[in-house]
This record gives structure tokens, C-alpha cells and sequence, in this order.
């Protein structure tokens, strides 16, 4: 539904950017969406795996059809954090918080990776920090 209202001459004299917030919340939806069509309550419930294959191709094709609208395309995840030790070290990795599915179709996606954070002074004045990869 929202797709139609995008592609409407309308929308498009309106709107020059569609934002996803959060990533995850609209696969989640997604997946009920393709579980309803099946009529099923669990993707597994859909024989031979081909639940999450229609997943994946629904999510990515809603997401090329908003960029292929000619929309701009912001894709909002939370962060994942894993730390490792490496040479005695303690590492923090910071990745997108997303479904080992839904990570590589929102990768292929993006021009441009960014994290948030905010740090804070002994006074409890805060600075926000944009990192980009």
C-alpha cells in the first residue's frame, strides 16, 4: 500500500527521501506479511525453506522499488556490539543490528554506512559523533 501511495505524482512533488526506522521492525513485518499470504504463523511452517526465500526477495524488491521511484533511500538500524581479544587487546566491533538475512540486502543497498554516538565530558556536556565507513 505504501509503495502505491510512493509512485503516485503526488508523493513524489512531496517527498525526495523515504527513511526505514528501524531496519529490523520493517523485515519483521515483512515476515508476518509473507506468513499471512502463506498462511502460516512461522516462516518454517512454509515448505522447504522457501519461506525465507520469499522474505528475502520481497523485502528486497520493496526496497529497489522505492530507490527505482527515484527516492533517496535511509536505512536506520540499532548497533550490534562483539568484542574480541586480539593480541591481548580487547576490540569492540560495531556492525548493524540486523538478521543475517536482512544484513546483505540493506549492505548491497547503501552508499554510505554511519554510526551515532555520543560521548561525554567529566562536566556531562555531550558531543555527538558521526562515524561513516
Amino acid at each position: 500500500m505504501v509503495l502505491r501511495q510512493l509512485a503516485k505524482p503526488e508523493a513524489q512533488e512531496m517527498y525526495n527521501t523515504v527513511t526505514i526506522d528501524t531496519a529490523s521492525i520493517a523485515w519483521d513485518l515483512c515476515e508476518q506479511f509473507i506468513c499471512a499470504q502463506a498462511g502460516v504463523q512461522r516462516l518454517a511452517d512454509i515448505p522447504w525453506g522457501q519461506g525465507y526465500t520469499l522474505l528475502s526477495n520481497e523485502f528486497e524488491s520493496c526496497l529497489r522499488q522505492i530507490t527505482m521511484l527515484g527516492y533517496g533511500l535511509v536505512i536506520i538500524t540499532h548497533v550490534a556490539i562483539r568484542k574480541e581479544t586480539i593480541n591481548d587487546n580487547e576490540v569492540e566491533f560495531y556492525a548493524p543490528a540486523l538478521n543475517k538475512r536482512c544484513y546483505p540486502i540493506c549492505n548491497r543497498l547503501v552508499d554510505i554506512i554511519g554510526y551515532i554516538d555520543v560521548e561525554w565530558d567529566e562536566n556531562g556536556n555531550s558531543t555527538r559523533w558521526l562515524y561513516t565507513r
